[in-house]
């Protein structure tokens, strides 16, 4: 190992290892290792966040919305989900490190955007503690309906 060490460091003189908060620094200077480590915070984009997507009653909370549908593979937009409304809204949510949606579409390819109410700062804690601030589509209009697509872009 500490061959295989000082054959990389020849090749690469300057190496960072970053271990969660942990940095360890290996510099090679006139054929001598120094080694390096401290403590970094270092925040790393969250790229990952779940959206959530269902129906309910209308004015539903935040939090009550974050019980909704979680969806953390394939989160990525355009979004498209099939729901069954009865007597109910469209909600969908997803974290505000993302853009503003710029469209809204029915399975008739009908633009809604103007029908959907947005509310931005919903914050939830997620399951490392880190805080993650959230938009909030809520389609303004109660509606029946059955297996109906929308697609959100």
């Amino acid at each position: 190992m500490k061959n295989l060490l000082k054959k990389t460091i020849k090749t690469f003189p300057s190496i960072i290892i970053i271990l969660g908060v942990f940095v360890i620094s290996f510099i090679f200077v006139n054929n001598k290792l120094n080694l390096n480590s401290e403590v970094k915070n270092i925040e790393l984009p969250n790229t990952s966040s779940p959206f959530y997507y269902g129906v309910g009653p209308k004015g539903l909370a935040s939090a009550e919305v974050f019980k909704l549908i979680k969806v953390s593979e394939g989160n990525t937009i355009p979004f498209t989900i099939a729901v069954s409304p009865v007597d109910q809204v469209w909600y969908f949510a997803y974290s505000d490190s993302y853009p503003a949606l710029k469209s809204i579409k029915d399975q008739n390819g009908f633009e809604l955007i103007s029908d959907f109410k947005v509310t931005t700062g919903n914050n939830i804690i997620n399951t490392s503690g880190e805080k993650i601030t959230y938009r909030i589509y809520e389609y303004n209009n109660v509606t029946t309906l059955t297996s109906y697509k929308v697609t959100y872009l």
